[in-house]
């Protein structure tokens, strides 16, 4: 008894496609399914919902038959049917097989498909032990499809990417990874021109943003510093982490030695607000003669004068990089003059 979906479920869909073009790439004689209605007869058939009913039927009750995923058929311990291979073999579906097909499609073959259609292609290469394909080439992401919300869609993006250069995690949930393989690089190449609205393209935009080139192995773009992570699809204004001693200013790859004096805009203020202090103790020092200035502090003018200096002094430290001895000044300097200048 065959079970099976509603004819315009996915898995139906799919699964004519796939045998179609197995057809006809093989030459061997036509299948029932060649036709363009995939029909069988209400009374040898059970319609069920989802590819988990599927396999519950048929992992459980013999003499049934059905078309499923490796996924849903290895979690109902449903034996799988093997395939004609090109060269006349019969290819059962394994991890090894499977491995054997994607890792032999070469990059002329995977750059000739296209994401903007939705045909389908078959792909049986002439390497023994290898399982017949039928990939299905579509519209694989669109950010408008997947949320008007742009930061829903940028984290989509990266996780696809994860995924990608992440073997490991596609091997735990029963996929073929597509690690360093020709049909990978084609689609990490469509992600990469991937577009949101008025945004423009997404990827590239950041120095920590990986090149195509160096997708499956990451290098550090930093001189002296590191990125918080290694996906693409940041923002433009994401750049290196720097180590001690090194800044971004002109760059963003922390290839700049600190500077001793920053060069931001509050730095210029304090440097503005040192120039004028210093004209104001100058004048001060200039004229501590004068009776309007010794009637003051007649015994300490001195050290008001000196008291006057270190603290505008005070002011250039703060406009200074950030050292120990810089955050030790800027905590001292200012304590004295205060003492010498009210003590």
């Amino acid at each position: 008894m065959v079970i099976k979906r509603y004819d315009m479920s996915g898995s139906t869909i799919l699964f004519k496609k796939a045998l179609s073009l197995m057809d006809r790439s093989t030459g061997f004689a036509m299948s029932p399914y060649e036709s363009d209605t995939f029909k069988i007869a209400e009374n040898n058939s059970v319609m069920v919902d989802t590819s988990q009913q599927s396999g519950v039927i048929v992992g459980n009750y013999p003499y049934t038959i059905t078309y499923l995923s490796p996924i849903d058929a290895l979690a109902q311990n449903a034996d799988m049917a093997s395939i004609q291979h090109i060269n006349g073999d019969f290819i059962p579906c394994t991890t090894e097989t499977l491995s054997n097909s994607i890792n032999s499609i070469d990059f002329e073959s995977a750059n000739s498909l296209n994401p903007y259609t939705d045909f389908a292609v078959a792909i049986d290469v002439p390497i023994k032990e290898a399982y017949p394909l039928t990939i299905v080439v579509n519209y694989l992401i669109n950010p408008s499809n997947i949320s008007a919300d742009y930061t829903t869609a940028v984290h989509t993006l990266k996780f696809l990417w994860w995924f990608l250069i992440n073997p490991t995690y596609a091997t735990e949930t029963l996929f073929i990874p597509l690690f360093n393989t020709a049909l990978g690089n084609k689609t990490l190449s469509f992600l990469s021109n991937v577009q949101f609205q008025d945004k423009g393209r997404l990827f590239g935009r950041s120095i920590c943003d990986p090149t195509l080139s160096e997708a499956w192995t990451f290098k550090n773009p930093c001189v002296h510093g590191q990125c918080a992570h290694s996906l693409p699809f940041q923002e433009a204004s994401v750049t290196c982490i720097c180590d001690f001693g090194y800044e971004n200013y002109l760059f963003s790859d922390c290839r700049e030695p600190t500077a001793l004096f920053r060069r931001d805009w509050p730095s210029i203020v304090e440097y503005s607000l040192f120039g004028i202090g210093g004209l104001v103790c100058l004048t001060i020092a200039a004229n501590r003669g004068q009776d309007s200035i010794k009637n003051i502090a007649p015994n300490c003018c001195l050290f008001i004068t000196f008291g006057c200096f270190a603290g505008n002094l005070s002011i250039l430290f703060q406009a200074a990089s950030a050292t120990k001895y810089s955050c030790a000044l800027i905590t001292v300097v200012p304590a004295f003059a205060f003492g010498a200048i009210f003590g």
